[in-house]
C-alpha cells in the first residue's frame, strides 16, 4: 500500500511536471507575427499588459512564458520595462487560477481534457495542432493532478506520515519555508499547490495550515525568474531581482491578514481542499493591487540596482528562452547586431584614437569576439517551423555575421597588439600619425558606412562604402610600392615589421567590410561606375629608419 502510494505521488509529480513544460512549450511556438503583434499592442497599455501575463501565464500554467516574452518585448522597445513588471504581475494571478481546475473532480475531468487535446495535436493542422497541444499539457497536468491524489491518500493512512503532515502543520513558519524550498527546487508552485490540494483532501492539512503553505508557494515562485535571469542580460536580472522582491513584500503584507482570512474561510464552510485556490487567489490579487501603483517605483528601483556598464562581451538583447518564437527571437538579434556594430565601430576609434583608455580597450578586446560568437550561436539555436524559413533567415543573417565576427577578430587579435605598441613607442594615436592619419581616415569612413548600410539596408550608405573601399585600396597600394623588399629581422619585431603588422590588419578590415555589403545584398545588380574625382592625395611612403 505505501509502496504503491509513493509511486503513484511521484509519477503524478513528474507527469505534472511533464504537463506543464509541454503547455509552455505550445505556448512559445503558438506565438508567431500576428500574434506577437497583437500581444505587443495589448502589453502597451497598463491593463493590456497585466492582462496579456495573466492569460499567457494561465494558458501555459507557467508564469515563465509571459516574463521571458515581456522581457523580450523591453529589448526590442515596445514594452516600458515598467510594463514588464506589470505582465509578471498579471502571470502570477493567471497561474493562480490553475489551481482552481485543480481542485475540481481531476478523475473525470483529465481523460476529457487529455483525449480533445491529443486528438487536435494528432490530426489538426497549425494554429489547431498548437492549440491541441497546449490543451494535451493541461491534460497531462491534471492527470498527474488525479495520480497524485491517487497516492496521497493511502500515505497518510499510515500513522508514521500522518503524524509528520500534522506535526509540520503545527509550525507555520516551517511549513511556508518547507513549500518556499520545494517550489524552488520544483520551479513550479502550481505543483506544490496540488500537494496541498491532495493533503487537505485527506484531511491531515486544516485551513490555518494551508495560508502559510501558500504563502511559501507564492515567494518560491519568483525562483524560477530569478534562477534564469543569473548570468542573463540587464533587463533579464531587473526582472528577476523586481520580480523576488515584489512577491516577498507581497507576503509580508498579507501576514497580518492571516488570522481574519482563517476565520473568513471556516465560517464560510468551505472545505480546505476548495479553500487552496481561493487561498491563492487572495494572495496574488491582494500583492497585485498593492504593486501595481508602485510598478514605476519598483522599475526605477531595480533599474538602480543594475545601472553599472555591461561587460563587452555579454549580450542585451539575445533571450534563450524565445528561440521557439524566431520572429522575436530574430528581431531581438537584430538588436544586438546593431549594436555589434557600434561597438566595432567604437572599438576601431579607441585603437586609433585614444589608445591611452587601455583598461576599456582590454575590455573591448577580450568581449567583441565573444559577443560575435554569441550572435552566431543564437541564429543556430533557434527553432524555426520549416526548412524554407530557416533558409531564408540563414541566408540574411549567416554571412553578415560571419563578416562581423572577422571584424571583432581582426581588431582583437591583430590590430589591437601593433596599435597599442606603436603609441607606447611613438607616443602619438595611429589618427595622428604622419602617413596613417590618412588610410586611418578612409578605413574609418569604411567601416562607418558599412555598418550603417548593414544596419540599414541604406543604398546610398552602401555606394559611399564601395567608393570608400576602392580609394582605400589605391592608398594601400601606395604604400605596398613603397615597402617593397622591407627586412625581415629575426628575434624582437622591427618598427617596420609592426608597420607591416598594422596594414595588414587595416587591409582586413577594409576587406570584411566590404563583405558585409555585398553579402547583405543590397549591391547594385550593375558596377557602380568609378568615381570621376580624385581618390584624394596619396600618403607618404614610409621612412627607412622606422615606422610611419
Amino acid at each position: 500500500m505505501v509502496v504503491s502510494g509513493v509511486v503513484a505521488l511521484l509519477g503524478g509529480l513528474a507527469l505534472f511536471l511533464f504537463g506543464v513544460e509541454e503547455s509552455t512549450r505550445a505556448s512559445r511556438s503558438a506565438l508567431g507575427g500576428d500574434e506577437r503583434a497583437f500581444l505587443g499592442r495589448l502589453a502597451s497599455r497598463t491593463s493590456g499588459a497585466f492582462c496579456f501575463g495573466a492569460l499567457l501565464s494561465a494558458l501555459s500554467q507557467s508564469s515563465s512564458v509571459a516574463t521571458s516574452f515581456a522581457v523580450g518585448l523591453v529589448d526590442l522597445g515596445v514594452l516600458p520595462f515598467a510594463g514588464s513588471l506589470l505582465v509578471m504581475m498579471g502571470a502570477s494571478v493567471g497561474a493562480a487560477a490553475v489551481t482552481f481546475l485543480l481542485s475540481l473532480d481531476v478523475g473525470v475531468l483529465a481523460p476529457a481534457v487529455l483525449a480533445a487535446g491529443s486528438g487536435a495535436a494528432l490530426l489538426g493542422r497549425g494554429r489547431w495542432r498548437t492549440a491541441g497541444q497546449v490543451v494535451r499539457g493541461l491534460g497531462l497536468v491534471l492527470l498527474g493532478m488525479f495520480l497524485i491524489k491517487l497516492g496521497v491518500d493511502p500515505l497518510m493512512r499510515t500513522p508514521q506520515a500522518r503524524e509528520l503532515i500534522l506535526g509540520a502543520s503545527r509550525w507555520p513558519l516551517a511549513l511556508g519555508g518547507a513549500a518556499l524550498a520545494v517550489t524552488a527546487l520544483l520551479q513550479s508552485s502550481s505543483a506544490v499547490l496540488a500537494l496541498g490540494i491532495a493533503l487537505a483532501s485527506s484531511g491531515v492539512l486544516s485551513l490555518g495550515a494551508l495560508v502559510p503553505l501558500v504563502l511559501g508557494a507564492h515567494v518560491g515562485s519568483a525562483a524560477p525568474v530569478l534562477l534564469s535571469s543569473l548570468g542573463a542580460k540587464r533587463n533579464a536580472r531587473r526582472l528577476g531581482a523586481a520580480t523576488c522582491l515584489y512577491k516577498l513584500c507581497g507576503a509580508l503584507a498579507v501576514l497580518p491578514l492571516v488570522p481574519w482570512l482563517v476565520r473568513f474561510l471556516e465560517g464560510s464552510g468551505i472545505s480546505p481542499a476548495q479553500a487552496v485556490p481561493w487561498i491563492g487567489a487572495g494572495v496574488t490579487g491582494l500583492n497585485a493591487l498593492l504593486g501595481i501603483p508602485l510598478a514605476g517605483a519598483l522599475a526605477s528601483l531595480a533599474g538602480r540596482w543594475f545601472a553599472g556598464a555591461e561587460a563587452v562581451g555579454e549580450p542585451q538583447f539575445l533571450d534563450d528562452t524565445l528561440a521557439r518564437v524566431p520572429g522575436l527571437a530574430l528581431k531581438l538579434l537584430d538588436r544586438e547586431m546593431s549594436r555589434l556594430a557600434n561597438l566595432l565601430e567604437t572599438f576601431l576609434y579607441l585603437l586609433a584614437e585614444s589608445p591611452q583608455e587601455e583598461e576599456r580597450i582590454e575590455r573591448f578586446r577580450r568581449g567583441l569576439p565573444d559577443l560575435a560568437e554569441s550572435c552566431v550561436g543564437y541564429l543556430d539555436s533557434l527553432e524555426f517551423p520549416d526548412p524554407e524559413t530557416r533558409r531564408r533567415a540563414y541566408g540574411e543573417y549567416e554571412f553578415p555575421l560571419l563578416s562581423m565576427g572577422g571584424l571583432a577578430r581582426t581588431l582583437a587579435q591583430d590590430l589591437s597588439g601593433p596599435a597599442m605598441r606603436f603609441h607606447h613607442r611613438e607616443g602619438v594615436s595611429l589618427s595622428r600619425a604622419p602617413g596613417w592619419s590618412g588610410l586611418y581616415e578612409t578605413l574609418k569612413e569604411l567601416l562607418r558606412d558599412a555598418l550603417g548600410a548593414f544596419a540599414l539596408g541604406d543604398e546610398s550608405l552602401a555606394e559611399r562604402a564601395r567608393r570608400a573601399f576602392r580609394r582605400y585600396e589605391v592608398q594601400e597600394g601606395a604604400w605596398n610600392g613603397g615597402w617593397a623588399g622591407g627586412d625581415s629581422g629575426a628575434g624582437s619585431r622591427t618598427p617596420r615589421q609592426e608597420a607591416w603588422s598594422l596594414l595588414e590588419a587595416f587591409g582586413s578590415l577594409a576587406r570584411y567590410a566590404q563583405e558585409m555589403v555585398r553579402e547583405r545584398g543590397i549591391a547594385p545588380s550593375a558596377p557602380s561606375p568609378e568615381p570621376t574625382s580624385s581618390p584624394g592625395p596619396l600618403p607618404p611612403s614610409p621612412p627607412l629608419s622606422g615606422a610611419p
